[in-house]
């Protein structure tokens, strides 16, 4: 990959082997400009500090969000899955460690059935857009009790200065998930299609 020396601005990267990630990781050191990566990985990986400087999305596993967000200005952040957050060997200082780092995040995606898991987690500080999400692959993809999360969004609300926007996964129909979007901690009434929700990623994404 050393030959590839073009630039790129966006990027999703599908491991097909296990020597692929560290490969691909050391490729990354190269790309300055990149903004946007989509990048999962079965193992830990180790990217230099010096690579994307520039990243402001990422979409990825507990192993690539470990490795990229510290040092970079990350803005939008997906992909997260709760449950792996979790049962990770020293959860409560990974937690800590992971959200310390992310004092440029504005918009964060939870992944899982478990939306509990929430209030041992640590917001960003200056976490404006909250979605809580269940994708195809993740878990049972089972939707989120809404009474239950009725009173964990009006707590986020409350403790968040920042937050003005929970998106909450409230339907599924072949495939597609509709969500009940809170603003402000009052619940929008109309449920809101994924397309509208992450509306923002696919603005920022064509810049």
């Amino acid at each position: 990959m050393d030959k590839l020396v073009f630039q790129l601005k966006s990027l999703t990267w599908i491991q097909i082997g296990d020597g692929d990630c560290a490969m691909f990781a050391h490729w990354l050191d190269t790309q300055k400009s990149l903004k946007e990566l989509k990048w999962t990985c079965r193992n830990p990986v180790a990217v230099s500090p010096s690579a994307c400087p520039n990243l402001t999305i990422l979409e990825g596993n507990l192993h690539i969000i470990t490795a990229l967000i510290p040092n970079r200005p990350i803005e939008q952040l997906y992909g997260l899955d709760l449950l792996s957050l979790e049962t990770h060997s020293n959860a409560a200082e990974y937690r800590r460690t992971l959200i310390k780092g992310c004092s440029s995040l504005t918009t964060l995606e939870f992944i899982g059935d478990c939306p509990q898991f929430i209030y041992y987690i640590p917001l960003p500080p200056n976490l404006r857009v909250l979605i809580l999400s269940i994708r195809k692959g993740y878990g049972a993809c089972t939707i989120f009790p809404l009474a239950r999360c009725s009173a964990l969004v009006k707590r986020l609300f409350s403790e968040s200065l920042h937050l003005t926007r929970v998106d909450v996964a409230a339907q599924l129909i072949s495939n597609e998930v509709s969500y009940e979007r809170w603003e402000r901690g009052f619940r929008i009434l109309a449920l809101v299609p994924s397309q509208d929700v992450f509306q923002e990623r696919k603005i920022l994404g064509n810049k």
